[in-house]
């Protein structure tokens, strides 16, 4: 085997190891915190992940998946050092990750509805638009 071959199949081959080996590690981790610390590390790690979209919506520029990581793993840094609490940057990363697919569930679960009026018919119709209730986001 060459050693283009050998990188080629660590390549593919490590991100099943990872899956199955470390992600069940970090879980585990987590799971030996205390009750307390967990629930604190999990709110900051939300909090941090809700601020940087707050960030990313009200900003001119994109960011990318991997800036707005880097920005809520600094941000749950800060929140828990104030807190308190030091955890290891793969159980953080974790906790983040956590965080990111809560919220794009709950983004997909409560889609927002805009109440449109409905069309005016009949002889005594009036026009649409004045009728119509004001649509906001």
């Amino acid at each position: 085997m060459t050693q283009e071959q050998i990188v080629q199949l660590i390549e593919i081959i490590l991100p099943f190891i990872l899956t199955t080996i470390v992600l069940p590690l970090i879980v585990h981790l987590i799971s030996l915190l205390p009750t307390s610390k967990q629930k604190t590390a999990t709110a900051k790690a939300t909090q941090a992940v809700q601020a940087v979209e707050q960030l990313a919506q009200k900003s001119t520029a994109t960011l990318s998946s991997d800036t707005k990581k880097s920005l809520a793993k600094s941000a749950a840094q800060d929140l828990l050092k104030a807190a308190g609490i030091s955890l290891d940057s793969s159980v953080l990363d974790t906790l983040i990750e956590s965080a990111v697919y809560l919220l794009n569930q709950t983004k997909a679960s409560n889609p927002v509805v805009v109440p449109v009026a409905p069309a005016a018919t009949g002889p005594l119709s009036t026009p649409a638009s004045s009728t119509a209730t004001k649509q906001t986001l």
